[in-house]
């Protein structure tokens, strides 16, 4: 992730600046979130098969949230489509998607029936958890004295290919993924969000086309939150405390 930027840079005035053509690269970051342990992983080279299972999510402007499961399309490819609110789909072509581009599209025929007067209802958030399709994505920002987690080879993150537009992007990875016993090195994570700023990204919008690399988990939905063991001693010190405040209740 060496060409990832900071989160938190000022789209409005980007937006003032701008007066035609794309508003400029996506805003994109990380936060470590929730830290999420997986017993390994088992290959680089993912497609939108593998990915079956992920849970995508996606929040509007009038307040709806809309999830859908990722299926399969093809022997390597798949998508996301629109269940509480048909019209929209996440897609990725065939191929690794280290290089496959996904695509996000709004279907303007169903999306403008659901306008509040003459504003059409727009998409404000995408949210995608690999983890319930037994992937992470991968950045390829790890700590390189160390070098990348285990088989994860090079990533790729997120970078618009095409249909940016006038949309000001904010791009945040989180939920961190480590090895069992092992400290993340910030390279994989298991959740990806797009947030849409200003306008959202509306019914009519051209297609948002990008990259973004996942890696796959060893064993089908070995990932979870890590979960931090009391050491003995701290432990024993406790059990000792409540020893204490029943002697001196019995007195």
């Amino acid at each position: 992730m060496h060409r990832m930027k900071a989160v938190f840079a000022l789209c409005s005035v980007l937006l003032i600046a701008t007066q035609a053509g794309a508003v400029g690269d996506p805003n994109v970051g990380a936060k470590t979130g929730s830290v999420q342990e997986t017993g390994g992983l088992f290959q680089f080279a993912v497609t939108g098969f593998d990915m079956a299972g992920m849970e995508v999510t996606v929040t509007f402007s009038d307040g709806t949230v809309d999830s859908a499961i990722w299926e399969a399309t093809g022997p390597d490819s798949g998508h996301a489509v629109g269940s509480l609110v048909p019209g929209w789909e996440l897609a990725i072509a065939p191929g690794d998607s280290f290089a496959a581009p996904w695509s996000l599209s709004y279907d303007d025929a169903v999306a403008t029936t659901r306008g509040i007067g003459p504003d059409p209802v727009t998409i404000e958030k995408v949210e995608i958890d690999g983890g319930t399709g037994s992937a992470v994505f991968d950045t390829d920002d790890g700590d390189f004295t160390n070098f990348n987690t285990k088989n994860s080879e090079a990533g790729e993150t997120f970078e618009v290919i095409s249909g940016l537009g006038f949309h000001c992007i904010e791009v945040v990875y989180t939920d961190v993924v480590a090895l069992t016993a092992a400290e993340p090195l910030g390279d994989i994570y298991r959740r990806m969000i797009i947030n849409f700023q200003q306008n959202g990204f509306g019914p009519g919008d051209e297609d948002l086309v990008f990259v973004a690399d996942t890696d796959g988990l060893a064993v089908f939905d070995d990932i979870g939150p890590r979960v931090i063991v009391p050491e003995p001693v701290t432990a024993s010190l406790a059990l000792m405390g409540f020893a204490g405040l029943a002697m001196r209740r019995r007195r």
